[in-house]
């Protein structure tokens, strides 16, 4: 099965080169079919031409560069929009997901799932990030009764049929599984690697905690209910 790998980056120069050869490396080893979709969130460094240059030298990758930073959720959002497959994979820039880590994934989407969410079992990152992304997974196991241990692992693999309804804008990609599992969709857990990041500065922090916090009480509305939330529009920039 053919699918889509949708890489959102903000300010990774550093990194893409090195997760793109890892990404195809890792893929052409186990025989899959796939796309990759370079969404660049308005960087101010060069990675832009760093996917530029990436998406010159091979014909199934493709780069989509926004007008400015909007963020992740806008960035995944026409990552998605733009796959021309059903089936596609996110996972970060920073080098902290494996990719050979993805045919697991995509294999257990095969098998009926809906979503197939990474499970990050040995974290790499900070003491405090583990702590809160710990209060913040028991917080919606308790609020949704979802029963995935990892909910906002960057690394997952899911039909764009199925979470079409989800609005991923204003941090709500976050809670992407609560949302599919309130409404029914079927999801998976598998054990993945993660990593030290490789270069640079982790984008995570203050105002992404206030975000993911704001974005909570949308998501159990919009999950209880009929609510269609569209994502905030968006430019592209052509002829880059």
């Amino acid at each position: 099965m053919k699918f889509t790998v949708v890489i959102p980056v903000y300010n990774e120069e550093g990194n893409l080169s090195g997760v793109l050869s890892e990404l195809e490396g890792a893929l052409d080893s186990g025989g899959c079919e796939y796309d990759i979709i370079i969404v660049d969130d308005g960087s101010s460094d060069g990675t832009a031409k760093t996917a530029r240059e990436s998406s010159k030298e091979r014909t199934n990758v493709s780069l989509i560069r926004l007008d400015r930073h909007y963020g992740k959720g806008v960035a995944l959002t026409a990552g998605i929009k733009n796959a021309k497959t059903d089936v596609v994979v996110s996972m970060d820039g920073d080098g902290q997901d494996d990719p050979a880590d993805i045919p697991r994934l995509v294999g257990a989407l095969n098998g009926g799932c809906d979503i197939v969410t990474g499970n990050r079992t040995k974290r790499a990152d900070g003491a405090c990030k583990r702590m809160l992304s710990k209060a913040y997974n028991l917080l919606l196991m308790s609020l949704f009764r979802v029963k995935t241990h990892d909910n906002n692992c960057p690394l997952k693999a899911f039909r764009k049929s199925s979470i079409d309804w989800i609005c991923l804008d204003f941090g709500l990609y976050r809670y992407m599984n609560p949302m599919a599992h309130i409404r029914g969709l079927r999801l998976h857990e598998v054990d993945v690697v993660n990593r030290p990041r490789r270069w640079g500065k982790s984008k995570y922090g203050l105002g992404r905690i206030i975000s993911g916090v704001l974005a909570l009480p949308a998501s159990f509305i919009i999950a209880h209910s009929r609510i269609r939330l569209a994502c905030r529009p968006y430019r592209l920039m052509r002829g880059l």
